[in-house]
């Protein structure tokens, strides 16, 4: 989405936010150190919005880490308000075992 064009910003959520941050690293490190990447895109780590669960590139798309429970309701980088979210490793042993919280 991010070559195409297509994205304005994009909300990883897990089980809580230190989890989520963790998930959220590994993209944050392709952007800053994959060659073939910086290659055809140029350098896209913006100064001053380059931190552990969040970051935003020179081209005003920003990355958000939440915590389940956490509310994302008014995010955005400048203009622009994530239009992908994704939600990894959100189980926890207690939600499993309850078919309504996992539900919920």
């Amino acid at each position: 989405m991010y070559a195409r064009g297509e994205l304005d910003g994009m909300v990883l959520t897990s089980a809580n936010e230190d989890k989520a941050t963790n998930l959220l690293s590994d993209l944050q490190a392709e952007f800053e150190g994959n060659e073939l990447w910086r290659h055809d895109f140029g350098d896209l780590v913006s100064v001053g919005s380059w931190e552990a669960g969040y970051f935003a590139t020179t081209e005003g798309v920003g990355f958000w880490a939440f915590g389940l429970g956490q509310s994302p309701r008014g995010i955005r980088e400048k203009e622009k308000r994530p239009n992908y979210a994704v939600i990894d490793d959100a189980d926890t042993k207690e939600r499993c075992k309850n078919e309504a919280r996992t539900d919920e």
